[in-house]
């Protein structure tokens, strides 16, 4: 979520799209965005390499951080910075407090505002979470649209470069279905029956 007020220098809530390889983090590159009509915290997206992902991000938690943010040696905590810390547990925004407030307290920054939180380089990887949760059958080319079922809940079709167009179930993560094979099989067998 962006705030076209800052002119779009920095996010005021995201997640990020990674997975780990053994000990290597890969950044994927999405060419379609589909959200869940059903669920606006689920989507799915389609990349370059061909992958299919599921992903889903929290709803945003209307915690209170003021109990967490109190003995803050002095600096303020405006409420578009606390808004940030939404997307994270407690353990994870106590840690990341005492480590924005003392550097704040080497910079003599006393009330925090969202640029002056971003200048001080805060661990994004906990800031924003992963949202790839899994992956789908891909395709053998550049995944070029996805689009939800707004009638069967759970269903998704997807095309490619590669001329297929295959539907899935969100739920269901084994096989797709190439729907233009399945619809050249059914012509080949009315074909012969005729």
């Amino acid at each position: 979520m962006w705030n076209p007020e800052n002119k779009l220098a920095f996010p005021l809530m995201g997640f990020s799209l990674k997975f780990k390889i053994t000990k290597n983090i890969y950044s994927i590159n999405p060419t379609v965005i589909a959200e869940n009509p059903h669920d606006q915290f689920n989507f799915i997206i389609g990349t370059v390499d061909g992958n299919i992902y599921k992903c889903a991000f929290n709803k945003p938690a209307d915690n209170n951080f003021d109990y967490l943010l109190q003995n803050s040696g002095g600096v303020v905590w405006r409420s578009s910075v606390k808004y940030l810390l939404s997307n994270m547990n407690d353990k994870d925004v106590i840690e990341l407090k005492n480590y924005i407030e003392m550097l704040c307290k080497d910079k003599n920054i006393i009330d925090l505002n969202p640029e002056q939180f971003f200048k001080l380089r805060p661990d994004i990887t906990k800031l924003y979470k992963n949202a790839l949760k899994s992956n789908y059958e891909k395709h053998i080319s550049i995944v070029t649209g996805v689009e939800y079922n707004y009638y069967v809940k759970n269903l998704f079709l997807t095309c490619s470069f590669d001329g297929s167009l295959r539907l899935y179930h969100q739920n269901y993560h084994v096989k797709s279905y190439n729907l233009i094979q399945l619809l050249l099989r059914a012509l080949n067998i009315f074909s012969v029956t005729i």
